[in-house]
């Protein structure tokens, strides 16, 4: 009624899932953002996959000491019988996923590209707590 634009608070708790609606959700967030929103997000438990990008481009990001956040690069996650014209089609565009996720990751965090790359390249994730995930600039302070 008198015009102020209240927060939007968002409370996460995601082992990831899928990129389309991930994207979805982080565009929303920026977009909130852009016209004048804070976005508070609060991570409970894990964040994975995924859910990392929302928390990330928040305007206020939070979690628990023990939230357990993991980044991985999707091409380690691909299995299955597919054909080599399949392969190389579904390589090629998880490759661009890829781009994006990192892409975002190190525009909202602290994170460095080498850091980012060999970690994918050595382990194809990351794996770390709510501590980390502040020296590493995924939060902004733990509760």
């Amino acid at each position: 009624k008198d015009g102020s634009k209240y927060p939007i608070i968002i409370k996460i708790s995601s082992e990831g899932g899928e990129v389309n609606s991930g994207l979805s959700i982080t565009s929303s967030i920026i977009s909130a953002k852009k016209n004048g929103y804070d976005v508070i997000v609060e991570a409970y438990g894990e964040v994975m996959s995924m859910a990392v990008l929302p928390v990330i481009v928040a305007s206020v990001r939070k979690c628990q000491p023990y939230t357990r956040f993991l980044i991985h690069n999707p091409l380690a996650f691909m299995m299955g019988y597919v054909s080599a014209e399949q392969f190389n089609r579904t390589t090629k565009e998880m490759n661009g996923i890829l781009d994006l996720y990192k892409n975002v990751i190190l525009e909202y965090t602290l994170v460095e590209k080498e850091m980012l790359e060999k970690s994918f390249d050595r382990d194809a994730e990351l794996i770390f707590l709510g501590d980390e995930a502040k020296q590493l600039g995924f939060v902004d302070e733990l509760f």
